[in-house]
């Protein structure tokens, strides 16, 4: 660039000058308002110090519960200390899925189960039945299972009955098939395999011939995200109590996360399912604030857009006809799956020390609201 043209732009400055510095003003202060909301997104901790004045399912209705691991109830104070405390109803996170509970043929491991089950009566605590039929965490003599369909039939049939008829006195409601659709198909699983999509069907039949009295649920994840996925789940389900198989609810496991919780859309999920006029429950509820990890800390701004999401998914459920309960899963943030599957996140009630975070309150205040 030459001298002329260092001059004529010199000379447009002084002709604007004040222009020129509206813009250079304009520059600084919106550089400057990017950066205090990017250091306020991804820098600045949450700084909270909340007090729950009363206990959490005290707050509604319905049964508010948590997901539990036995051990966990055994080995930590401040884990049962909660659990007993803030919720009225137990679901086995683990213990009562087919591989801890049958971990061989013709041998059921009953201690974890039963250990949970007394101690959620001596507590004056419901428990939800967590789950009959998966095609995960199986035990491996399932998985290399031989026979034919009419076999696999009598095999999962037994370990149903088994199952229900031990505790029929004890748990009231079941989740009895546990994530069997896809968006627009059945998912191909064992069971789907080796016996065909009746599979379904049969498993609420037998788990209804155990227990009569028992509401029986079919559980799924994705419901209040996935549009094609609800769809398809809704018109099996129709379809099966068409039928007059006896499913009594389903579950929303609502493992909702930052990127995707969308409260119309959640809305909308819950009125088609009243449409079969069965009851909801929000089975595994949690938060995720970290899916894609860009957070290193639980900071103040998403500290608060997760006490908005509390809120919205506790006045979302509750357009549902019929809602049986609100549970989360898990207990504090140390403790969480998804910190096992996926990493650093922050998506319960509580924190690392056991403290309740402020979507606690929201979520509390929501229940009383709502619920």
């Amino acid at each position: 660039m030459g001298k002329k043209s260092f001059q004529k732009i010199a000379s447009t400055i002084r002709s604007h000058k004040k222009i020129f510095l509206a813009i250079l003003i304009v520059f600084i202060i919106t550089g400057s308002l990017i950066s205090f909301l990017l250091i306020n997104r991804y820098v600045v901790p949450a700084d909270y110090d909340v007090s729950l004045s009363e206990p959490i399912y005290t707050s509604s209705n319905i049964p508010i519960g948590v997901a539990v691991e036995p051990y966990k109830l055994k080995s930590s104070e401040n884990y049962k200390t909660l659990a007993t405390t803030h919720f009225n109803s137990f679901t086995p996170e683990n213990v009562m899925k087919m591989g801890p509970i049958h971990p061989q043929e013709g041998e059921y491991n009953w201690e974890d189960a039963d250990f949970l089950v007394e101690y959620a009566e001596n507590n004056s605590m419901q428990i939800h039945g967590h789950c009959l039929v998966w095609h995960e965490q199986l035990p491996d003599w399932m998985e290399n299972y031989d026979g034919t369909s009419q076999d696999w039939k009598n095999m999962l049939k037994l370990h149903i009955q088994t199952v229900v008829n031990r505790y029929k006195d004890n748990i009231t409601s079941w989740d009895v098939v546990n994530e069997a659709f896809l968006s627009h198909d059945y998912r191909d699983t064992i069971w789907y395999e080796h016996i065909g999509a009746d599979y379904i069907k049969y498993a609420f039949q037998w788990a209804h011939e155990a227990d009569p009295d028992a509401s029986l649920y079919y559980n799924d994840f994705s419901l209040c995200t996935n549009i094609p996925k609800l769809d398809f789940t809704v018109e099996k389900l129709g379809e099966l109590i068409g039928e007059g198989v006896p499913i009594h609810g389903l579950g929303f496991q609502a493992h909702l996360t930052s990127q995707s919780f969308k409260y119309d859309i959640i809305v909308d999920a819950i009125n088609k399912v009243n449409q079969l006029g069965i009851d909801i429950r929000v089975s595994e509820l949690d938060i995720s604030m970290n899916l894609l990890g860009c957070y290193q800390k639980y900071t103040d701004y998403i500290c608060k857009k997760q006490q908005e999401f509390y809120s919205d998914v506790v006045r979302a459920f509750s357009k549902a006809d019929s809602l049986t309960g609100i549970t989360l899963w898990g207990i504090h943030d140390a403790g969480s799956w998804i910190r096992y599957f996926r990493g650093l996140d922050w998506p319960l009630l509580f924190d690392e020390e056991f403290n309740p975070k402020p979507c606690a309150l929201s979520f509390q205040e929501a229940l009383i609201q709502y619920t």
